[in-house]
């Protein structure tokens, strides 16, 4: 039986969650969290959609997003298919790099979206991969701290979308 499509709205805020097939390790070397942030920085440009948070893990990846006019589903093919083509060549390996599709979640309000930013970014803390987000070099949460929006991140842009000030979203 054919698999549903995902439901898509034109500036729909997102939270996406991709893990590794079978939890295994979707980044073994810190070229492969590069490759991802590339591939994740050619999709921007390509699909034009605001990135408001992302963390990378060693088995999964969080990341927080708003679409303009491409559907999460594009967006997230993009993104997935070139990083196994990535993986698969790098580590001369064949099949899936993530289990099954990519899960995500509509955020419709912005307490909930704010409360997603602050998981992404706690992430590596509450696996006890670092004792402060700061310093964990694989997540936004730099842009934030330091309050400047790059190619990459719209810190300006979440920030100006919520109802909140700068320490309610720093202060994790």
């Amino acid at each position: 039986m054919p698999r549903m499509n995902r439901k898509w709205h034109p500036n729909a805020k997102y939270h996406i969650m991709c893990r590794g097939n079978r939890k295994a390790k979707v980044f073994s070397s810190e070229e492969d969290y590069h490759a991802y942030i590339s591939i994740l920085k050619y999709a921007k440009r390509k699909h034009n959609f605001y990135l408001y948070a992302f963390c990378l893990m060693p088995n999964h990846i969080h990341l927080q997003l708003e679409t303009t006019d491409v559907s999460i589903s594009k967006i997230m093919h993009t993104i997935n298919m070139r990083y196994a083509m990535y993986l698969n060549r790098t580590y001369d390996l064949v099949g899936h790099t993530f289990q099954g599709r990519y899960k995500s979640i509509i955020g419709h309000t912005d307490s909930y979206m704010l409360m997603v930013n602050r998981y992404i970014h706690r992430n590596p803390v509450e696996a006890m991969m670092v004792f402060d987000p700061s310093v964990y070099p694989y997540s936004s949460y730099r842009a934030y701290l330091n309050r400047r929006s790059n190619s990459m991140v719209d810190w300006a842009r979440f920030m100006e979308t919520m109802p909140v000030t700068y320490e309610d979203i720093v202060d994790i």
